[in-house]
């Protein structure tokens, strides 16, 4: 009787198991083609390549979250840019014939005096002209080049063709100790911004992989999430838009950074309304004005960052070295935000902090934060800036040269141009001193009114 019994159960039990294997391996086949946003065992996947006959475009399309787009590959440092170019065309430029009057309408916020040592001793290192001048010492530490803003700041890197300069400032408490090294990247051109996404959201990228996909110069991190250690995943928090479409809906719309589909900033947008978008928190300057950043979340120390725009449309950037909450070593929300008001910024939001609070330039990381995963940092997004073109760089280096050969080949008028332009800079220089001070003052007066607390408290930000 049992033996009949085996006999007739044991079809049964391989059939139904036989059966859910091959349920479990249709599902998961279809889950992986589909590239569904599901996490699933082995390797992240490769973006679908929409343009394949038979591709599964057409099953992407009903999952509004699943969304992907074209990697884009290859990206270089400015200067091996810069160096490549000369190499193969002998156009280059020189900085020989720069005049201090020069170097304040394109440099507002340099001191030219600085600079132009600065020029004069390391020309062996500069090898094109004024308009394509590239300087880059940016390190973890701040270490002062020697040049300096007209509020006594140091400069750590120019990129002319790119139109930035970036600012070192170092939080230091009233033993010495050095807090946090504040860097702010002022960049020319708001319109350059604009915000890359990872082409799925199950898997996130290191800013690195970002930066390369846009051949970024300049990036850092935008939206918030919570990093969960034990389960080894992250929360995204609140909406993203992504060159036009909503990847996820928003949570709350007053905190929402959009970016229109020409570059400009727009706070509290209404998804609808922006090109990118995400949601972030807490506003820190609006319409030129610093606001109350007194909350707990504010004033602990940690690494932070944050965005902040003009009315003359530039963009900034800036990062403060630190740690995770609770580490003591950090920035405060007051001390960024207090940065960016010195260098004219009339709205500024902070992005994420802690170890999600991190910056790219010109090849690499350059702030320094505790408590990174040992495979690095990963983003669901990122602000960054693109680098400009080789053509376009080839272009502007070709029209050096030929303005300085020009120049060489009428000595004599070249010998008077110059002397106008020392009785120029000699002048323009005294002007440019008077309206650093006034400027200067009234940026003083103007922060000790909002923030009185800022320098005579317990830390003090040093200018080397």
């Amino acid at each position: 009787m049992k033996r009949k019994s085996i006999k007739i159960i044991l079809p049964i039990l391989i059939y139904v198991v036989l059966l859910v294997a091959s349920c479990v391996g249709t599902a998961y086949l279809t889950v992986a083609k589909a590239d569904m946003p599901i996490s699933l065992p082995g390797k992240p996947k490769e973006p679908i390549d929409a343009s394949i006959p038979g591709s599964s475009e057409m099953v992407m399309e009903s999952w509004g979250s699943a969304i992907y787009h074209e990697r884009k590959t290859g990206f270089d440092k400015i200067q091996d840019v810069i160096d490549e170019i000369a190499a193969e065309t002998g156009e280059t430029g020189s900085t020989e014939k720069v005049t201090n009057v020069q170097l304040a309408e394109l440099f507002p916020m340099i001191e030219p005096e600085s600079l132009m040592t600065y020029i004069e001793e390391h020309k062996d290192e500069i090898k094109a002209g004024l308009g394509t001048l590239v300087i880059d010492k940016v390190d973890k530490i701040n270490t002062p080049t020697g040049i300096k803003t007209t509020l006594g700041d140091d400069v750590l890197a120019i990129d002319a063709a790119d139109g930035i300069v970036i600012i070192g400032r170092t939080v230091v408490d009233d033993a010495g100790k050095t807090l946090s090294y504040l860097k702010l990247a002022v960049v020319s051109d708001v319109t350059k911004t604009q915000m890359n996404t990872v082409s799925n959201l199950t898997y996130w990228d290191p800013i690195e992989d970002h930066a390369k996909e846009t051949n970024a110069i300049l990036a850092i991190n935008a939206s918030g999430y919570t990093w969960y250690e034990s389960g080894n995943f992250a929360k995204l928090y609140g909406a993203m838009k992504y060159k036009g479409e909503v990847l996820r809906k928003a949570n709350d719309d007053s905190s929402i950074l959009g970016l229109t589909s020409d570059g400009h900033f727009k706070y509290g947008a209404v998804l609808d309304n922006v090109y990118y978008g995400f949601e972030t928190s807490p506003v820190m300057i609006d319409t030129g004005v610093v606001k109350d950043l007194s909350d707990n979340s504010s004033t602990t120390r940690c690494a932070r960052s944050a965005v902040a725009w003009t009315d003359d449309n530039k963009v900034m950037f800036i990062i403060g070295s630190g740690g995770v909450y609770g580490s003591n070593t950090g920035a405060k929300s007051s001390e960024l935000a207090k940065m960016m008001h010195d260098y004219g910024a009339d709205n500024a939001v902070e992005c994420s902090s802690g170890s999600r609070a991190i910056m790219y330039w010109n090849g690499r990381i350059v702030n320094e934060t505790i408590g990174y995963p040992e495979d690095g940092v990963k983003l669901p997004n990122c602000l960054y800036i693109e680098r400009i073109s080789s053509d376009k760089l080839a272009e502007m280096m070709a029209e050096q040269a030929a303005s300085n050969n020009k120049t060489v080949e009428t000595p004599e008028t070249d010998a008077a141009g110059t002397a106008g332009e020392t009785t120029g800079t000699e002048e323009t220089g005294e002007a440019a001193s008077g309206k650093t001070e006034a400027n200067t003052g009234a940026t003083g007066s103007c922060e000790t009114e909002k923030q009185p607390t800022e320098n005579t408290g317990s830390t003090s930000e040093k200018k080397s």
